[in-house]
């Protein structure tokens, strides 16, 4: 599945069910999903794959402290 994909689903909703302070898409969640779109039509390539790395990394995080 490609970055683009996978933010539009991390668009719609936390994966997690409840996101963190520093989440970079906590704010726009809260837009109307027009402006979500919009939003995410604009970003680059890179910052696509950083929101989406983010998101791999939390859940690294949650798995490790299920584990622990």
């Amino acid at each position: 599945m490609n970055e683009k994909t996978i933010l539009l689903g991390l668009l719609q909703a936390c994966p997690y069910n409840s996101e963190t302070e520093d989440c970079p898409l906590r704010e726009i969640r809260k837009q109307p999903w027009e402006q979500r779109l919009e939003w995410a039509e604009g970003l680059s390539t890179d910052e696509v794959h950083d929101i989406v790395q983010c998101h791999y990394d939390e859940a690294g995080k949650k798995e490790q402290k299920v584990n622990s």
